[in-house]
């Protein structure tokens, strides 16, 4: 876990935390942001970007994401789930939309 985060960083994560998918694709798509921006930047409890949208189900904030290059496969310190594990697990998130959000990402790869 990375305890030194850029501003861009943080600014990236708070905006996934509250899920504002609008600001989020804002700062994907700033050339300046991006340039000081690891997409898989993790925050003080070990949880990515892509982790945290899992979480909360924004399939836009997912989506725009693994366009910009957020690894889904990388694992939270100390247990290990990843953002994969995250969205299988979520009752809320249907078979359909796992299935989706996949086939989705095996294109873009």
């Amino acid at each position: 876990m990375n305890n030194t985060l850029t501003p861009s960083e943080k600014s990236l994560l708070l905006a996934v935390s509250e899920n504002d998918a609008s600001k989020v694709k804002k700062l994907l798509a700033d050339p300046e942001v991006r340039a000081n921006l690891n997409l898989d930047a993790e925050d003080k409890n070990g949880y990515t970007a892509l982790m945290i949208a899992t979480e909360s189900g924004n399939v836009e904030i997912i989506k725009n994401l693994l366009i910009a290059g957020a690894d889904p496969d990388i694992p939270h310190y100390p247990i290990g789930i990843t953002a994969w594990d995250l969205i299988h697990n979520r009752k809320r998130i249907s078979l359909v939309f796992e299935e989706s959000i996949k086939e989705w990402y095996n294109k873009i790869r």
